[in-house]
């Protein structure tokens, strides 16, 4: 069991989310960068095997990888843990909050030349890089076993990264989503070692 020591709200958190919104503003309402393109033509012609590894990361990222696969994780875990059940929930819930509000407001153009599979909505941020991020991370938060942390951190990073393999998202989209979930799995975490340590063996 161990407890981690977790610092309140620092001015990194307030930079990491000044940046998320300001850079919001200088992407409003339009597309991508020219090295951004440069980026999605090399991503998208990888090819078909890796293509097809990426299609299923952005599977485990949708929503109904969420209804099929978390639900009843989290159903699972709150006979032993209500607590732990409900921070894992809230790092799925907040960020699809956020990121949600965050398109509505920014309505970037998706990256529709480059796009491999039918996406609709905005583009900014990319909600699989926020909220697998903030998901998989907190999963991981709880368990004892390193390694296994590590392959559930890297599972939220690249269900975010298959994004870019897809075409459905602009290169920062993904980075501004990873750094809106990383935020949100930050709060979460603090908040949950404010009056517990780590459960799941």
């Amino acid at each position: 069991m161990k407890k981690e020591y977790l610092p309140s709200w620092t001015k990194w958190d307030t930079v990491c989310v000044a940046m998320v919104l300001i850079f919001g503003l200088l992407v409003f309402k339009s597309g991508g960068f020219m090295w951004e393109k440069i980026i999605l033509a090399h991503t998208t012609s990888s090819p078909e095997g890796i293509l097809k590894i990426m299609k299923v990361f952005s599977l485990i990222g949708d929503p109904m990888g969420y209804i099929i696969l978390w639900i009843p994780l989290i159903g699972l875990i709150a006979i032993k843990n209500k607590r732990v059940a409900v921070f894992l929930a809230l790092a799925i819930i907040l960020p699809a909050i956020f990121e949600s509000i965050i398109k509505i407001m920014v309505q970037r153009n998706r990256p529709l030349e480059f796009m491999l599979i039918d996406q609709g909505g905005f583009s900014y941020p990319s909600g699989h890089s926020t909220t697998g991020l903030s998901a998989y991370f907190m999963l991981g938060q709880f368990l004892t076993v390193s390694w296994a942390e590590k392959i559930l951190r890297s599972i939220g990073i690249v269900i975010g990264i298959s994004r870019l393999f897809l075409g459905v998202h602009w290169p920062t989209d993904v980075l501004m989503g990873f750094i809106l979930g990383y935020i949100i799995y930050r709060q979460l975490r603090r908040q949950f070692y404010k009056r517990t340590e780590k459960v799941i063996q």
